[in-house]
């Protein structure tokens, strides 16, 4: 398995079909063993992914419980100066050509790519300054689960039905980027994110 990023002065941060492509999964009906690694374009988790602007790009694995999978970082150098963000941990590492990652079982929103956008030979943004708004990302691909992510500082986050009852609220800590929120009702959310540089609010589907 594998997932493209890209970024393009053209492209948008938010999943865009004639752009990005989605990740397809449970092709052969095993969904629960399929090796499957992502990036987010949005609310969507895809296999191919071109952006704008975005500074904070999730990526993500589906796996069998207990499955040890190894990622491997190539074409490092379509990116501006790529790190490797670590949410669990609060750490950061520099991305080298070919550097691997050992990641067991599944993982959804601890890992996730920082750029400051295209790397040199590649046309696009040569250093993102993506907005409070542009720069949301908010996904759900585990049962009751939804991750929030942002390239500028969290202040909080509201889940509301689409009825307007407010479902959720989590205040982020000083300097954190990206928030899991556990325990969401399934069905159609709106989540109002709440940032360094202002306040996106996006509609997703929490499974």
């Amino acid at each position: 398995s594998g997932a493209a990023l890209a970024y393009a002065d053209n492209a948008e941060n938010a999943f865009n079909a004639t752009e990005d492509v989605r990740l397809m999964r449970n092709l052969l009906g095993n969904s629960a063993n399929e090796l499957s690694v992502y990036t987010v374009a949005g609310d969507m988790a895809t296999s191919v992914n071109r952006i704008n602007d975005a500074r904070q790009i999730p990526l993500g694995l589906f796996a069998a419980e207990g499955d040890v999978t190894t990622l491997t970082f190539t074409g490092v150098d379509t990116l501006l100066d790529p790190t490797l963000y670590d949410a669990q941990n609060d750490t950061e590492t520099p991305i080298t050509e070919g550097m691997e990652l050992t990641v067991n079982g599944q993982s959804h929103g601890r890992y996730f790519i920082r750029s400051r956008g295209a790397g040199e030979g590649t046309t696009g943004i040569t250093d993102a300054t993506a907005d409070g708004n542009g720069d949301v990302s908010v996904y759900s691909v585990e049962r009751g689960r939804v991750v929030v992510s942002s390239g500028a500082g969290l202040r909080s986050v509201d889940i509301y039905s689409v009825g307007g009852s407010l479902l959720k609220r989590e205040d982020a800590a000083a300097g954190q980027t990206a928030l899991t929120i556990d325990d969401v009702d399934s069905g159609v959310a709106v989540v109002r994110v709440a940032t360094a540089e202002g306040t996106a609010t996006r509609k997703i589907v929490v499974k």
